[in-house]
């Protein structure tokens, strides 16, 4: 059989359900990070999909690079649907002829406490994004302590480890949290397969010369894996392109928001999403072209081209190929 057709069966079942038979790999962020060790899989996050990810996925594709990709989890109500979301990132890669591995990230998702009507709210989101096709799901309860954390984590977090996929947490950049939490995951019964280290954490951790070359955050492997970290996250540097390349009239009523609302570029982002999508033909052209450009750059800084043959190689012959 051809290895890539081997690689394509390895789709999870809520990702290949929703792909149906378009060419897309959407794989378990799992398999995508194992299958290109050490080098790190550049994980870019994007606000706004729809307008953003066709020149990051002409981008990878141009460089034969594997990628993540990380959408924010909205608040219900504000945002596009999840099943939506991940409609556009699949149309995306199709029509940027991306038939490579990635993966597709939803968070994270805010725990705010233990209470069950806290953690009930938190457990519906992960079933939507679980349900519209994400292959991983993250999750940011900074302010909780350890304990509290891992417990509400564990909670939350059924549909996703009932599916296999994978988790990522986010983490303070100060000694010993990630061993801390990884403990308390353990104690729950459950465990993470990244802690994002907000900041770039310690020296462990370090990716020498990609955090300064390409503007990214080091996200941490789970503790007790030797070796520097083996993601790194692209924050907001797109969503500040999009706001850039959007008409006067349409910035305007995102700073008004952002003022009366108190919310972060990406949650306003988020809650124009209907006005996003009716952006002219002009500008969207624009908004891919630009974003392509610096997509092309941030892969080349981080040395991640031609990953996409090794992985490939790696998930084929571990599977049987």
């Amino acid at each position: 059989m051809d290895p890539v057709q081997v690689v394509y069966r390895l789709r999870p079942t809520n990702a290949a359900n929703r792909v149906g038979q378009r060419m897309v790999c959407v794989l378990n962020a799992r398999d995508v990070q194992r299958s290109i060790d050490p080098t790190p899989v550049v994980v870019i996050e994007l606000a706004h999909p729809a307008s953003l990810a066709p020149g990051v996925l002409r981008a990878a594709r141009h460089l034969d690079a594997v990628i993540g990709l990380s959408v924010p989890a909205h608040e219900m109500g504000e945002g596009p649907r999840p099943y939506a979301v991940f409609h556009d990132l699949v149309e995306a890669a199709q029509d940027a002829d991306y038939w490579l591995p990635l993966f597709l990230k939803a968070g994270p998702i805010p725990l705010t406490g233990t209470g069950e009507a806290q953690l009930s709210e938190a457990r519906e989101r992960v079933f939507q994004y679980v349900d519209a096709g994400f292959t991983e799901i993250g999750f940011d309860g900074g302010h909780l302590s350890a304990e509290d954390y891992a417990a509400a984590v564990a909670a939350v977090s059924i549909p996703a480890r009932e599916r296999e996929l994978s988790l990522e947490v986010r983490c303070r950049a100060e000694a010993g949290a990630v061993a801390a939490l990884s403990r308390a995951l353990v104690g729950q019964g459950t465990r993470a397969d990244v802690f994002a280290v907000d900041g770039g954490g310690s020296d462990r951790w370090a990716l020498e010369g990609i955090q300064s070359a390409a503007g990214m955050s080091v996200v941490a492997v789970p503790e007790g894996r030797e070796g520097p970290a083996r993601r790194v996250l692209c924050g907001d540097r797109f969503d500040r392109l999009l706001e850039r390349l959007l008409p006067e009239s349409l910035r305007q009523e995102i700073r008004e928001h952002r003022a009366s609302s108190g919310a972060d570029l990406r949650s306003a982002l988020g809650h124009f999403h209907e006005a996003l999508a009716g952006l002219d033909e002009g500008c969207r052209l624009k908004i891919e072209a630009l974003a392509y450009a610096e997509a092309l750059s941030l892969l080349n800084a981080a040395k991640v081209g031609r990953s996409a043959p090794r992985s490939i190689e790696f998930l084929a012959e571990k599977n049987g190929y």
